[in-house]
């Protein structure tokens, strides 16, 4: 008589036609089939890559430094202008700050805690000051085109002239001057060989939207050396809630809506992390081929636990080293009962092999279930089937749908 079940193939394809273990493996175009191998063998794989970076812009050209004032009236000091960039001291004056129509020792540009202090086209910078031995705050034009919390590689990039771990910063008096998950910290700051230490916004990583300020969503995904990580955004306006489905960023809240995925999601630590109206699971879904963040994804125990047009497929928690469940496109487009002997295109992503006294007898594309009326006629047998966990190093049990 048949023995029970003693195999089982798992099989992950970011596209349709994606080979299983014991065939010709086809590479789709986003990044590869990402397979894991029989219980009963290693596991091995990998995740959808993600997409590709878009180029940088040039940076724009210096803007020329503003003239400094002629001599004020019986050595009277003329108003002070906006600071331009290395001004000529007028006659008989000493040299006005950073340039601006200021008359004879033309005082600097209005000192800042913050950018609310300055006046509309100018930002609060960190400049030497007169004397240039010391360095200030003070109202200066724009230094570059980006806003705090924006990619930077230089300094001529940032609005403040502040680029730090490259993301723009900003002076600050604490948090809630900051955007883009800035917190608001010391940062020591060096100019004309000067250094002096300052309380300045800077972006670090989320883990979660916890992390993040109110308005604000973990889904900003930088490539950053080798590693793929995390940061706050703002939420766009009017976009779909987490869970929701999708098929473009735009549509989403927040901004994220992988294809292979079909669901707005947001990156995660844990399945709490998840704030929807839906279970969602925690489950691997960016990677740029060296390192993985996850992301939340609507969980299933079973195909009707899912939308229509979605099945029940199989993932990875990489974090947990477990497999889960999440609804979503197809792996491929077999249905229960359809031989993957040769080759997996199962819907769900799982091959199931039975065996009968150490003999292959058939391999059948499975789905999980929670009992038999889970399954299709046929195939409502659901058994507890052991498997590898993503490590390669454990057990987890799973229950699938398997003929009688």
């Amino acid at each position: 008589m048949r023995s029970p079940l003693v195999a089982f193939t798992i099989y992950y394809c970011i596209s349709i036609g994606c080979g299983s273990t014991e065939a010709t493996t086809t590479s789709s175009p986003g990044g590869g089939g990402f397979e894991q191998q029989d219980a009963s063998y290693d596991t091995s794989g990998f995740v959808d890559s993600s997409g590709t970076a878009g180029t940088a812009g040039q940076d724009g050209s210096a803007g020329s430094g503003a003239t400094g004032g002629g001599a004020g009236s019986s050595g009277s000091g003329g108003s002070s202008g906006v600071g331009g960039t290395g001004a000529s001291a007028g006659f008989g004056g000493s040299a006005g700050n950073a340039g601006g129509s200021g008359g004879t020792g033309g005082a600097s540009g209005q000192p800042c805690t913050t950018h609310d202090d300055c006046p509309s086209g100018n930002t609060c910078q960190i400049l030497l000051d007169t004397n240039q031995s010391a360095l200030e705050k003070r109202c200066a034009p724009l230094a570059g085109p980006n806003g705090t919390g924006i990619s930077c590689t230089q300094s001529s990039d940032c609005q403040s002239g502040l680029c730090i771990h490259q993301r723009c910063s900003a002076p600050c008096s604490d948090f809630h001057d900051c955007t883009q998950a800035g917190t608001c910290k010391k940062e020591m700051v060096t100019l004309g060989g000067i250094a002096d230490s300052f309380d300045l916004c800077v972006v670090l990583p989320c883990a979660n939207s916890q992390a993040c300020d109110p308005g604000e969503v973990c889904s900003e995904l930088q490539n950053e050396g080798n590693q793929l990580v995390a940061y706050c955004r703002q939420t766009n306006a009017g976009g779909s809630e987490l869970g929701s489905p999708c098929t473009s960023d735009g549509q989403c809240a927040s901004l994220s809506c992988p294809s292979w995925l079909g669901f707005c999601t947001e990156v995660c630590s844990s399945p709490m992390d998840c704030d929807s109206t839906s279970p969602q699971a925690c489950v691997d879904v960016f990677n740029n081929g060296a390192s993985i963040v996850a992301a939340c994804a609507p969980s299933c125990k079973r195909d009707a636990d899912c939308s229509a047009g979605h099945v029940c497929k199989i993932a990875t928690d990489s974090a947990s080293n477990l497999h889960r469940f999440i609804c979503g496109p197809g792996w491929g487009s077999d249905q229960v009962g359809v031989s993957c002997q040769t080759s997996n295109s199962c819907a769900s992503g799982m091959c199931l092999r039975n065996y009968t006294n150490g003999q292959l007898v058939d391999a059948i594309c499975s789905a999980p279930c929670n009992t038999g009326a889970d399954c299709p006629v046929g195939y409502q047998v659901c058994v507890d089937v052991e498997m590898s966990t993503p490590s390669g190093g454990g057990k987890q049990t799973v229950r699938m749908c398997n003929h009688p």
